[in-house]
Parts: C-alpha cells; sequence; structure tokens
C-alpha cells in the first residue's frame, strides 16, 4: 500500500523538479529602475539595470524592461545600443602621418538617436543621429594602441 507520510506546505513557491523554492526561475518583478529575474535554481534574483540613459525603464505590467534598447525590441540581430570602437595596432610606416579615427552610427527608428561616446569614464562625444539616417563622429586617435606603445605588450 502506498501513500505520503507527511506532506509539508511551501512557504513560498512550489516548482515541479525543485520542489519549495522562493520564487519561479525566469519569471521577474521591478524594483524601481532595476530588473530581478529569479534564478534557474529559484532560490535568489539576479538584477539587472533598466538602463535610462538607453531610454528603459521597467515595466511593472510585463515586468521587464522596455524601450528602444530592451532586447524584445532590438530582436536577434546586429543591431544595438552598445559598441566598442578600438584602434588596432598598425604598421609602423601608416603611422608616419596624421589618421583620423571615427565611427559611423547608424539610426534605424523613426526617432532622432542621442549618442554618448565614452574611453572609459571621460565623455569623448555627444551627438545626435536623425531618424533612419548615418552619422559620422570623428573621435580622438589613440596613440597607445599604435606604433607598439603601452598599454598593449606582447608577452
Amino acid at each position: 500500500m502506498g501513500g505520503y507520510e507527511s506532506e509539508d506546505p511551501c512557504n513560498d513557491e512550489c516548482v515541479d523538479g525543485l520542489g519549495c523554492t522562493l520564487c519561479i526561475p525566469g519569471e521577474g518583478t521591478c524594483n524601481g529602475d532595476a530588473l530581478e529575474v529569479c534564478n534557474d535554481q529559484g532560490d535568489g534574483y539576479d538584477q539587472y539595470e533598466c538602463d535610462p540613459v538607453q531610454g528603459l525603464s521597467c515595466n511593472d505590467d510585463l515586468n521587464a524592461c522596455e524601450g528602444a534598447c530592451s532586447p524584445q525590441s532590438l530582436g536577434l540581430n546586429y543591431i544595438g545600443c552598445d559598441y566598442y570602437p578600438t584602434v588596432l595596432l598598425q604598421h609602423d610606416n601608416y603611422n608616419q602621418n596624421q589618421h583620423q579615427f571615427a565611427v559611423s552610427v547608424s539610426n534605424t527608428t523613426n526617432q532622432s538617436a542621442n549618442i554618448t561616446v565614452t574611453r572609459g569614464n571621460q565623455n569623448v562625444a555627444n551627438d545626435t543621429v536623425p531618424a533612419n539616417s548615418v552619422k559620422v563622429i570623428v573621435l580622438p586617435w589613440v596613440n597607445e594602441m599604435t606604433k607598439g606603445n603601452q598599454p598593449s605588450k606582447v608577452v
């Protein structure tokens, strides 16, 4: 004859395959401008910033970050909101003359995009890219990344 000897109710959540947990894995909740998502074990939350600089805010109804730079808005492609341009080590003959370092920023939306370019904590450029257009932003040349200068070195 089978059966249960005793049954202990869960205080928070009961998840198939995990048992009693603090939260349901993958579910999110807003805490101000932060999104808290229950981890895979259901025993705590991972916190993600809904970055206001990128126009993101936490939507209490969706329990997700929303805005033009949210993963749901961007989809799975190369269009994004954060990019990292870099100067690569150049041959010494190339470095004899002045050169320009620039990035081309495209705006695929129907609204103007405010662009901020930083190097570390330093603000390098601010600009606006009109809707559905491309703008070239000239940046300062980075001597440390050319002619074998520091901080790069061969090990």
